[in-house]
């Protein structure tokens, strides 16, 4: 397959994983009334987007999983004093809110961070995680960077341990605004153009909702950034649907890539450009499982830190530095189950055999092995009015999927 045809199917299959405008709109009003009536109950809350749906990186539940929704991520602020409310008060204050109403037959059992909602939905089902939050204090604000980003800082509530109860809450740092703006100004600055182009695209497929091309906003758009991370996260949730527990957590794939972006030049505009260049990117960190540490890369390590590898205490010790707040290793799991090391950098080498080197194999194998590692359903409707021939290749024979029984996937 030529490098063209390669690029429309990289790109089908990012398009075929986004949330529709539809779907959008709808989780849009629901939230707006989940926000409305909360500060009905509580005036001077602040409410906003996190996650997926504020990066623009959601993607489809994948359907073998029954219990697959997509997740809306709200950050509840509460304006109040870190030293007059425990976390386990804040978060009963949120949860006494979410009891009355109609929300109470809407509530989930209580999460470590969170209280969720699950929203009956016309189109797809979906959920809201609601996280209660109020401004950490200045002393640790002080101490944290960057500076430019470290104001928006917030203390959220966590349960310490959820097997063991009466459940014991801790405050954690965390700051999602500011990690949302560090993304926003890696995608801008590489792809604002791209992402102002790709209006055209959304109001050709959506004639009925938006009245012009200008309508269009950002939220609806997708850049190459964006893209690469929603096939990422799709590979993800098929290839350890079986092995949750080890799959690599959404912010670890959207902070590596951001950051692959953000520390290098060159700008790729088509997803599947990429998408190959992350992928080589990732794997040079690969080399840390089987080198010692980074101190043994030398010059080939001077610019390239996103993964770090370390002693601590006599043991391996792995760091992947939030861009928003300089205190939060993003691998501290990875440094209490080892397992996750390896899962992670095997599936980066799985992830170019199964996106990147299988699209010069012939067009059965190219639908094969996407249908095994993307899902079958989804792999079933891609090849959809896709044809392999090339625009140059009048005498390439097309091929029909329509009757063919796809070859079975080892490995």
């Amino acid at each position: 397959m030529d490098k063209f045809k390669k690029e429309e199917l990289i790109e089908k299959i990012a398009h075929g994983l986004d949330i529709t405008p539809q779907m959008y709109n709808e989780s849009t009003s629901v939230i707006r009334g989940i926000a409305h009536y909360l500060i009905s109950q509580i005036p001077n809350l602040e409410i906003f987007k996190q996650g997926s749906f504020k990066l623009g990186t959601v993607i489809r539940p994948y359907n073998k999983d029954k219990d697959g929704e997509y997740d809306v991520d709200l950050v509840v602020k509460f304006q109040k004093d870190k030293d007059k409310i425990s976390p386990s008060q804040l978060k009963q204050v949120l949860r006494a809110c979410l009891k009355s109403e109609h929300y109470e037959k809407l509530l989930d059992d209580e999460k470590r961070r969170c209280w969720t909602l699950h929203i009956p939905s016309r189109t797809t089902p979906f959920h809201v995680d609601l996280l209660p939050c109020i401004k950490e204090s200045e002393n640790i604000i002080q101490n944290l960077s960057p500076i430019e980003l470290r104001g928006s800082s917030v203390a959220i509530t966590n349960i310490k341990d959820k097997d063991s109860k009466p459940y014991t809450y801790e405050w954690l740092t965390s700051n999602p605004k500011g990690f949302s703006q560090w993304f926003d100004s890696v995608n801008y600055k590489a792809y604002k153009e791209v992402k102002i182009r790709d209006r055209e695209r959304i109001f050709n497929q959506n004639p009925d909702i938006f009245g012009s091309v200008e309508e269009v906003s950002d939220e609806y758009t997708r850049s190459p950034l964006q893209k690469v991370i929603q096939i990422l996260k799709r590979h993800r949730d098929v290839m350890f649907f079986d092995n949750k527990e080890v799959a690599p957590i959404s912010i670890i794939i959207t902070t590596l890539v951001g950051k692959i972006v953000e520390e290098n030049s060159s700008v790729f505009n088509t997803t599947y450009d990429l998408l190959n260049f992350v992928i080589d990117g990732l794997n040079f960190y690969s080399q840390l499982t089987i080198s010692g540490y980074t101190t043994d890369f030398d010059e080939r390590f001077k610019n390239k830190k996103l993964i770090t590898k370390h002693m601590k205490d006599g043991k391996p010790y792995w760091q992947i530095q939030n861009p928003a707040n300089s205190k939060e290793n993003l691998a501290n799991k990875w440094n209490e189950h080892p397992e996750k090391i390896e899962s992670f950098f095997k599936r980066v080498k799985q992830v170019k055999v199964d996106l990147i080197d299988i699209l010069d194999q012939t067009p059965a194998e190219i639908q094969a092995k996407l249908k095994y590692c993307l899902g079958e359903e989804f792999g079933n409707s891609l090849f959809e009015n896709f044809s392999f021939e090339s625009i140059n290749a009048s005498n390439t024979r097309v091929l029909n999927f329509n009757n063919q029984t796809p070859k079975p996937y080892r490995g």
